[in-house]
C-alpha cells in the first residue's frame, strides 16, 4: 500500500510549478522519510524542474490551490510507526482525496 502511496505522490509531482515545484519536491522527500518506517523504500522520484513547469502550466488556479492544499496536509502527517502503518495510509488517501478534482491535463509532462 505504502508504495502505491509513493507512486501516487510521483504522478502528482509533476503537476506543480514556481513556489510549488519548491513545495513539490520537498514534500516528495519529506514524505517518503515519514513513510519508510512502515515499509517504503527510499524511492524518492527524480524532480523534474523543467517537467513540473510544463506539468504546472496546464493547472488552473484552483488546481494549484488544491495541490497547495494536498502539500500542506502530507507536509503535516507524522512519521509513520509500523504498529500503525494501516492510519498513516488512511491518511494519505485522505489528504488525497481532494485530488480527485483537479484538471487531468494537470498532470501532463
Amino acid at each position: 500500500m505504502t508504495s502505491q502511496l509513493l507512486a501516487l505522490c510521483a504522478v502528482l509531482l509533476s503537476a506543480s510549478c514556481g513556489t510549488l515545484c519548491d513545495r513539490a519536491d520537498y514534500t516528495a522527500k519529506s514524505f517518503t522519510s515519514k513513510a519508510m518506517p512502515c515499509g517504503a523504500t527510499d524511492s524518492t522520484p527524480d524532480f523534474s524542474r523543467a517537467a513540473c513547469e510544463t506539468g504546472m502550466s496546464s493547472c488552473s488556479a484552483d488546481d494549484r490551490r488544491t495541490l497547495s492544499i494536498y502539500f500542506d496536509c502530507l507536509d503535516a502527517l507524522p512519521t509513520c510507526e509500523p504498529t500503525k502503518s494501516a492510519e498513516f495510509s488512511a491518511s494519505v488517501l485522505k489528504c488525497a482525496n481532494p485530488m480527485s478534482g483537479v484538471s487531468a491535463g494537470c498532470f501532463t509532462q
